[in-house]
């Protein structure tokens, strides 16, 4: 009888944790309405954004900096063709002939790019970083070691076989 009730609230909270939240249904309603009042803003950051769409699928990571990165400088560079759309009369057939030229795609899509270098770049720079302080730690730590060693003696190692009462086997040389 337990596992049955058990099993039911589980199945319930799983139903519970698939529904939005009144927020979250709310942010949806205004986001499908403000696409379609703003459609010629929407059809080209659909397109100019799609790097960051790619990267926001690619990255696994917790934190999502590259998603960050990548999308910031990729929105960076799709700014000024929603200005250009803001100020020439807000027209779709405005915002498909920006996504149509070559140009302007690649314009929108460098900006991605420069995010994944940047992003390439920082995590190499960091990761050597991070690997030099273990090297100077592991320098700091053995020479720490040899200090004791000259201190108390070769036994503090712990390199010495033990029985398995924990008492050397071998007993170490008197120097």
């Amino acid at each position: 009888m337990a596992k049955k009730e058990k099993a039911a609230k589980v199945t319930k909270a799983k139903r519970r944790s698939n529904k939005l939240s009144w927020k979250g249904q709310l942010l949806l309603v205004v986001s499908i309405i403000s696409a379609a009042v703003m459609l010629p803003i929407t059809i080209l950051l659909f397109v100019g954004m799609m790097p960051t769409l790619a990267a926001s699928f690619m990255d696994r990571s917790r934190d999502k900096m590259k998603v960050f990165t990548v999308g910031s400088l990729n929105f960076a560079t799709c700014f000024p063709f929603v200005l250009d759309i803001s100020t020439g009369g807000f027209k779709s057939d405005q915002a498909i002939n920006l996504i149509t030229d070559a140009q302007n795609i690649i314009i929108m899509f460098s900006g991605a790019v420069a995010g994944y270098l940047l992003e390439w770049a920082t995590v190499g720079v960091v990761a050597t970083i991070v690997i030099e302080q273990a090297r100077g730690k592991i320098k700091s730590m053995r020479n720490t070691q040899e200090e004791l060693v000259e201190r108390w003696g070769k036994e503090v190692r712990g390199d010495i076989p033990l029985d398995s009462q924990g008492f050397a086997i071998e007993l170490p040389e008197q120097s």
